[in-house]
């Protein structure tokens, strides 16, 4: 589990109905970031990664994934604030209650940071997000070089990789507020 100076709280679980997921908080429905068997990207998640570092100040959660269509990846969870006041979210529960509105409360939308239909061929772990959005993440090349990069394009965005002088394995990220990697 992580949790970020808001008090928000994410975390991956395995719900008692079957399945897994990451959350936010204790309602597996109004509180779920995304879910195995759900929609992204054009296909179906089969599989999740999430680290205790993948949650952000501003709520935004970063995961790996794996989908139906054999691709692999990963994303950040851009999870939007409640807006309005006090008001709103109870006008917001009534029409819940009537069924007016569906159960899942936040609709999150989702952005890729890279996935094995480029130079990627696999993820190791889960990556890490800071306060500024940004991602770093262990992954094999399509030309077998492991390495940690921080995003679609080795070429730029390759912090450290075993064709130089390190030897793998590469261990997990991590990454501070300022961008740096290690």
């Amino acid at each position: 589990p992580s949790i970020n100076e808001a008090g928000t709280v994410a975390f991956s679980a395995e719900l008692d109905a079957g399945g897994r997921g990451i959350f936010t908080g204790p309602d597996p429905l109004a509180d779920k970031v995304i879910a195995i068997g759900d929609p992204l990207f054009g296909s179906t998640v089969t599989s999740l990664g999430f680290l205790s570092s993948g949650l952000n100040d501003d709520g935004d959660v970063a995961f790996s994934y794996a989908l139906a269509d054999t691709r692999r990846g990963i994303a950040v969870a851009v999870v939007p604030e409640p807006t309005g006041a006090a008001g709103c979210i109870a006008a917001f529960a009534v029409l819940m209650l009537l069924g007016a509105v569906p159960a899942r409360a936040r609709d999150h939308s989702f952005r890729s940071i890279a996935d094995s239909d480029g130079p990627y061929t696999s993820f190791g772990g889960a990556p890490v997000i800071n306060d500024g959005g940004e991602v770093a993440f262990v992954a094999t090349l399509d030309t077998g070089a492991q390495g940690i990069f921080s995003g679609s394009f080795p070429g730029t965005d390759t912090i450290v990789d075993d064709e130089g002088p390190y030897e793998g394995p590469i261990d997990y990220p991590s990454i501070n507020e300022a961008g740096t990697v290690a």
